[in-house]
């Protein structure tokens, strides 16, 4: 992790992705402006703008019942054409946005591509992964 806070480019990979992602969004101002990667599903809710989708994961920490969905809003023209479910990649930068009274990250998209499902599509949190 003190690597990953001093990274010039974040790349979500999926083995830290949970761990990534919770240090992102709790000290959201020190990666503003930074280039980031992220892999993940299409998911769509209501109060987003047409531009904006939340590119998500599910993370498990115990169990499968127990998966939450985690993500990153993005923007860009052209999200609206992406059906719910869609695996992509996508590259951007990360800026702040207010979303239901919270101030949350959201990628500000530069490139996308649709990608297949990954053979393991959960993340877990990096403690889970080194007892397995």
């Amino acid at each position: 992790m003190e690597q990953f806070k001093h990274e010039k480019r974040i790349v979500m990979n999926d083995d830290m992705f949970a761990d990534y992602y919770d240090e992102v969004t709790s000290r959201l101002d020190h990666y503003i402006g930074k280039e980031i990667t992220v892999k993940g599903f299409v998911h769509k809710e209501a109060g987003l703008s047409a531009r904006q989708l939340v590119l998500s994961r599910f993370m498990i920490t115990h169990c499968i019942a127990d998966a939450s969905l985690i993500g990153f809003l993005a923007e860009w023209n052209g999200a609206e054409q992406l059906q719910p479910d869609t695996w992509i990649e996508l590259e951007g930068t990360l800026g702040k946005a207010s979303y239901n009274g919270a101030v949350i990250p959201i990628i500000r998209t530069k490139r996308w591509k649709e990608i297949s499902e990954p053979e393991q599509p959960y993340v877990y949190p990096a403690a889970i992964n080194m007892t397995e």
